[in-house]
């Protein structure tokens, strides 16, 4: 079976989601003041995650009917995974070029480079190390804020 050389990357444009990202940018302006009453802040983080959850790509996943209608429906994960892959797009995007063409390297064994590498796994260990290198904490960040480690 031929593989197309481009249809093997690390980096896929189909998990970007930049109305979220942007969103995510703009989180300081649903913190308000110290000053502001509990009961308004509650609503202003309430209203962040609504237009979080609004954004996410619920047409990519199940559908079920009720009784009036077809819902799209994702699991706790699964909207986890959607949020993480959207940042890893952004955080990505700039180095799409040389981490495909490693990825690829390693899939085609072009140069020999990463043959040290015996499985998927042990490639995208090493992928993500070479983005720790551009984003220092990248994996613990994700481990704390996304609770990955708690399964």
């Amino acid at each position: 079976m031929d593989i197309n050389r481009d249809d093997v990357k690390w980096v896929y444009p189909e998990l970007a989601n930049e109305p979220l990202v942007e969103l995510l940018r703009r989180f300081k302006e649903y913190v308000l003041s110290d000053d502001a009453p509990e009961w308004q802040q509650l609503i202003a983080a309430a209203g962040f995650v609504n237009e979080v959850v609004r954004l996410l790509k619920w047409s990519e996943y199940r559908t079920l009917e009720d009784r009036y209608e077809e819902i799209n429906v994702m699991s706790c994960d699964e909207i986890r995974d959607e949020l993480m892959s959207a940042v890893n797009y952004h955080l990505e995007v700039p180095f799409e070029e040389k981490l495909n063409s490693m990825w690829r390297d390693w899939e085609f064994n072009d140069t020999g480079k990463y043959a040290k590498f015996d499985t998927i796994d042990e490639m995208n260990n090493f992928m993500c190390d070479c983005l720790e290198i551009e984003y220092s904490n990248l994996l613990e960040l994700e481990k704390k804020y996304f609770r990955i480690d708690e399964e």
